[in-house]
């Protein structure tokens, strides 16, 4: 049996918010769920350079170094499921999608080219946590059929095994607990739990509240964690939110979106297929952006808001179709891996800028740290964002990032500084090739042309891969899923099929 260290268990711009912060307490107090914005077309705004500040934008502060943070100063990590970057309206996208995080984000610094290292949720957010590379972390399924004795296929399951984040590895968590934090950790994600090992450093784990849960959920019991707590001082709380996933798998998926905003940016009448599609993601990405709205504005009521660090960031993206593929998981296309990022420092130090350099999830968890004057753990891979957040120019980070879900073996090498991303498919054996910068939609392979620059990239990303495979810790336990579980997990692609 394995052992487990942890056991589950202004605001912005104050006199001008003031009165939109008590129309959205009552809103939270009546769960209304109030709907606006005009139509849209499918098409989606070409990501906008780091350059274009976006229509929220205010002036940014002055460059400057930024002071380490009081000890014991509050962290508020926020993050939220199949986030695509371009699909936030301050990006350019046409559609009004993300108005409260467009303000939250003008009011710290905004990273415009983030990247995750995995594009499904369990390796991106054990990247996110500990500053390690997903070979590392040693998850590919998560959860593994195991065959019956003498069964040829894995569709004749009797159990299933779980992939364990293993306790030799050290979490942001357990960072800050050392430091003397109170830790809380909400999850609405049945692979973010304590049986596989994400819990590590939580005090206080809530996995069975809001299970595949809402906002509406999930924000509520975060705000009660913190108003609860005797000091707003040396707390952590973390909070998953996984309203803008689909509810069903399939092709395409379905995405059903909340109550009352079934009609937000129009009729879908006219719309095809794809454009309903996105039009409901886009309705539950614009449901996140209420709930969020209307946590914060009760959380700046408490007079605890300005105490905090906070971090808000998605796990991964989505795919509508683009290269005929929906949903994540299955490729490591820019619609999959670039992803929001944004850090509001207390003091409003930092507020209005966007960084334009490519950064990394597993840069998140190092940079907290040192915002805290904490060391980072000396297994850490990832870099300190800090001068980045002082208006300086960050030295550049190759991104490093793979997919293995389903018998997948995708990797791909972004390197910034030859402005290229290489992708290699082991079971196809294919190589692309891609203008980082010019063309970030990848609609042109370069593998071809350029056919010894593709290969040398991918000699050293299969080097990469297998150096960091050699320091994987690799644990499974027994899944013991009931029916259903299995049956939740099948519905949404991670049994059987993805």
């Amino acid at each position: 049996m394995r052992t487990k260290r942890i056991p589950a268990s202004s605001f912005l711009l104050r006199p001008r918010i003031a009165l939109l912060g008590l129309l959205a307490m009552l809103a939270w107090t009546f769960a209304g769920n109030g709907c606006g914005g005009g139509d849209g077309s499918r098409d989606q705004a070409r990501d906008r350079d780091a350059g274009g500040a976006g229509k929220s934008a205010r002036q940014a502060s002055p460059a400057g170094p930024i002071a380490t943070l009081p000890a014991g100063t509050p962290v508020l990590f926020i993050s939220i499921e199949t986030f695509r970057h371009d699909h936030m309206s301050r990006n350019g996208y046409e559609r009004e999608t993300t108005p409260f995080l467009d303000e939250f984000a003008s009011e710290g610094a905004y990273f415009s080219n983030c990247y995750a290292q995995c594009s499904w949720t369990l390796p991106s957010m054990l990247t996110l946590i500990s500053s390690l590379p997903p070979p590392v972390c040693g998850i590919k399924d998560g959860v593994v059929p195991v065959p019956k004795a003498g069964a040829e296929t894995v569709t004749e399951t009797a159990e299933m095994e779980l992939e364990i984040f293993s306790d030799a590895h050290t979490t942001l968590a357990e960072a800050l607990r050392e430091r003397g934090y109170r830790t809380i950790g909400i999850s609405t994600s049945g692979h973010l739990i304590q049986r596989q090992g994400f819990t590590q450093g939580f005090d206080r784990f809530d996995e069975t509240g809001c299970m595949w849960g809402t906002a509406e959920c999930a924000l509520p019991r975060a705000l009660e964690a913190i108003e609860s707590s005797p000091s707003p001082d040396s707390l952590f709380v973390w909070v998953h939110l996984f309203d803008p996933h689909f509810d069903e798998h399939g092709r395409p998926p379905r995405y059903v979106p909340p109550a009352g905003y079934e009609t937000m940016f129009g009729s879908d009448e006219q719309r095809d297929e794809t454009g309903r599609v996105v039009a409901n993601y886009d309705r539950k990405l614009r449901y996140t952006d209420d709930k969020l709205r209307e946590f914060f504005a009760r959380l700046d009521a408490s007079g605890r808001l300005d105490r905090f660090l906070v971090v808000i960031t998605g796990d991964h993206g989505e795919e509508f179709n683009e290269k005929g593929r929906w949903g994540h998981s299955k490729a490591l296309t820019n619609t999959l891996l670039h992803v929001p990022l944004i850090i509001r420092l207390p003091g409003g130090q930092a507020a209005g800028r966007v960084a334009p350099d490519l950064v990394r999830h597993l840069d998140v968890m190092p940079t907290i740290l040192d915002l805290l004057g904490i060391p980072a753990p000396a297994a850490a891979e990832g870099a300190s964002l800090k001068a980045a957040l002082e208006g300086r120019a960050l030295p550049p980070l190759s991104v490093y990032a793979e997919t293995r879900r389903m018998g997948l073996a995708m990797l791909c090498l972004i390197d910034p500084a030859l402005d290229r991303k290489v992708v290699m498919d082991f079971r196809s054996r294919a190589i692309q090739l891609y203008d980082f910068v010019g063309d970030p939609r990848e609609e042109a392979d370069l593998s071809t042309a350029n056919s010894a620059e593709a290969r040398d990239l991918a000699f050293r990303l299969k080097a990469m891969s297998e150096e960091m495979s050699k320091r994987a810790v690799i644990e499974t336990a027994p899944g013991n899923l009931d029916e259903r579980e299995r049956e939740r997990l099948r519905s949404l692609g991670y049994l059987g099929g993805g």
